[in-house]
C-alpha cells in the first residue's frame, strides 16, 4: 500500500512539473500578440523565461538589437501568467528610454513605441515585477521614415 500511496504521489508531482513547463509556450503568445505590430513590419520575437523560487525583483533578461535613425519601432509585450512583464528599453549607455511600465500610474501597457533618435545598439531588458520567475515574448516591429 506504501509503495502504491509513493507512486501516486510522484505521478503527481511529474504531472504537476509538466504541466507548468508547458504554460510557457512561446509559440502560443507570438499567435495571439503577433496582430498588436497593426502595420509595423515584424522584425523578431524574443523568448523569455526566468526561473526562480523566490520572490524578487532582481532577476532579468536581455536582448540587444540595432535600431536606425528615423525609424519608429514598435515593442509588444506578451506575458504567460498573471505575473506582469516589465520590458524597458535602453540606448547603448544603458540607460532607459522608454518601458512598457510607468511607476506613477503604475500601470502595464501591451506595446509601445519609439522613435529613434540615433542610430546604435539598444537593449531590451525583460523581468516581471515582484518576482523572479515568469514566461512570454517580447515582439519588435518598425516603420521606415516617410
Amino acid at each position: 500500500m506504501k509503495k502504491f500511496i509513493s507512486i501516486i504521489i510522484i505521478y503527481l508531482f511529474a504531472i504537476n512539473a509538466f504541466s507548468q513547463s508547458s504554460n510557457c509556450n512561446s509559440f502560443d503568445f507570438l499567435d495571439n500578440c503577433a496582430q498588436e505590430l497593426g502595420d509595423f513590419t515584424f522584425i523578431k520575437s524574443y523568448n523569455v523565461k526566468l526561473e526562480s523560487a523566490k520572490p524578487s525583483s532582481g532577476n532579468k533578461t536581455e536582448f540587444q538589437y540595432i535600431f536606425s535613425k528615423g525609424h519608429t519601432y514598435i515593442i509588444v509585450v506578451c506575458g504567460g501568467s498573471d505575473k506582469e512583464m516589465i520590458l524597458n528599453l535602453l540606448d547603448k549607455d544603458k540607460k532607459k528610454v522608454s518601458s512598457n511600465y510607468s511607476k506613477e500610474t503604475k500601470q502595464y501597457y501591451q506595446k509601445f513605441q519609439y522613435n529613434c533618435n540615433s542610430t546604435g545598439v539598444y537593449y531590451l531588458e525583460a523581468s516581471f515585477k515582484g518576482y523572479n520567475n515568469g514566461c512570454g515574448v517580447v515582439i519588435l516591429g518598425f516603420k521606415k521614415p516617410q
